[in-house]
């Protein structure tokens, strides 16, 4: 009998137990991004903006969430989304905000950040990781790690203002920017585990190319700098290659199929650069940025499944607008518009959505409007810096940069 008072005993200590024996492992794996509909900045960490869901196929404000603020203290940072379809995004009112999916607040937490020294509207965006903790970025020099619950985990400082959004590595390790001129590598108890130097403001988001190598040991971290170069790190925090552009890369990278990798100079061109660290192909979007002369190219470019590469341009001149282009670097097409300084995001049909001045916009692949969205009832002159994420259920989310608001559209 005794064999069976063994089996018995130790199931009457796993109904005692299980629950926070299964809460412990789930907590003590090796977090890395979470598997969420949204969970960083332009998606993925590769970057391509496109979300496995279909958007809104027709325009309808849903509801809004106003900060409070305007005079264009408002919501320059992109939502994430988490598995129960809470939203969190950062307001330059100081706060990193968390909502449930009707637009109620479910909490709000103290980040100080007032884009005190910032560049050109940019503001970090949050990302979660798989146990549910949010981090985020602060002009206040300090990169957050937040539990779900809004109490802080820890906070990590550099030497700089922090407009960079953070990329969570498949090993738990959090990659950040600097104004500082750093890219940072952090562990999951908030230690520093090496830091990288660049000669200019690093605003760009690190993009990961793990090329099909799940130990990771292979990979590549791409991030851009003021100093108008593109980098290429190892996951010990060496220097693989560096290529030059002819501007300040403000914006973020985007890996596309083959390990190309796109990423926007302050010189008005795309470039496609290889793993090798050898020019593609470049495309000219901003003539009027030639000899690296404008800081508002700062629109992260994003991939559809078929290759095309999507930006929009936001430097003030007669191009402006939003650009398909082909992965062979040649024009699909060109829509004429205002200033475009949002990120476009990408449904599972193609349908392509951004923010353009007042109206957030979706395109379909073929570069006709399926919907054009105004908001009326918010001031006609504001701008979008903000990215569009995408819910499950086509939800599209997005900030207003001079009122404070965020969008919900379905």
């Amino acid at each position: 009998m005794r064999p069976l008072q063994v089996a018995v005993s130790f199931c009457i200590l796993g109904l005692m137990f299980g629950t926070n024996w299964t809460s412990v492992v789930a907590q003590s794996a090796t977090p890395g991004l979470a598997n969420t509909p949204w969970p960083m900045f332009r998606h993925d960490l590769l970057h391509t903006g496109r979300s496995q869901y279909l958007g809104a196929q027709t325009f309808h404000l849903k509801w809004s969430f106003d900060t409070g603020l305007s005079n264009g203290l408002g919501i320059d940072s992109s939502p994430a989304i988490d598995s129960n379809g809470n939203v969190y995004v950062q307001g330059r009112s100081g706060y990193l905000y968390s909502l449930f999916p009707n637009g109620t607040l479910r909490w709000k937490f103290f980040t100080e950040d007032w884009v005190v020294g910032g560049i050109n509207g940019i503001e970090p965006s949050p990302a979660i990781d798989s146990n549910g903790v949010i981090y985020v970025g602060s002009s206040d020099s300090n990169l957050y790690a937040i539990f779900s619950n809004g109490i802080l985990k820890w906070r990590f400082p550099t030497a700089g203002p922090i407009q960079s959004s953070p990329t969570i590595g498949k090993d738990g390790t959090i990659y950040i920017g600097s104004n500082d001129g750093n890219l940072y590598a952090i562990t999951q108890n908030g230690k520093l585990k090496w830091k990288f130097a660049t000669a200019g403001a690093v605003v760009s988001s690190p993009a990961i190319d793990y090329k099909g190598d799940s130990s990771g040991l292979k990979a590549t971290i791409y991030v851009g700098s003021g100093d108008a170069r593109l980098y290429a790190i190892s996951p010990s925090g060496g220097l693989k290659w560096s290529f030059k552009t002819g501007g300040g890369v403000l914006s973020s990278p985007a890996i596309g199929q083959g390990g190309i990798v796109y990423t926007e100079g302050g010189d008005g061109y795309l470039y496609a650069i290889n793993r090798g660290g050898d020019l593609v192909w470049k495309f000219l979007f901003a003539p009027e940025c030639l000899g690296g002369s404008c800081a508002g190219l700062n629109s992260s470019p994003a991939i559809s499944l078929g290759g095309t590469i999507y930006i929009g341009e936001g430097a003030g001149g007669d191009g402006e607008g939003f650009y398909a282009v082909n992965r062979n670097g040649t024009l699909l097409w060109h829509s004429p518009g205002p200033e475009i300084r949002s990120s476009p995001s990408i449904g599972s049909d193609g349908t392509i959505y951004v923010g353009v001045g007042d109206p957030v916009v979706a395109f379909n692949p073929d570069g006709t409007a399926k919907w054009v969205g105004e908001i009326s009832a918010l001031s006609p002159t504001y701008i979008f810096y903000s990215s569009p994420s995408i819910a499950p259920d086509g939800t599209i989310y997005i900030g207003t940069e001079s009122e404070g608001v965020l969008l919900a559209i379905d």
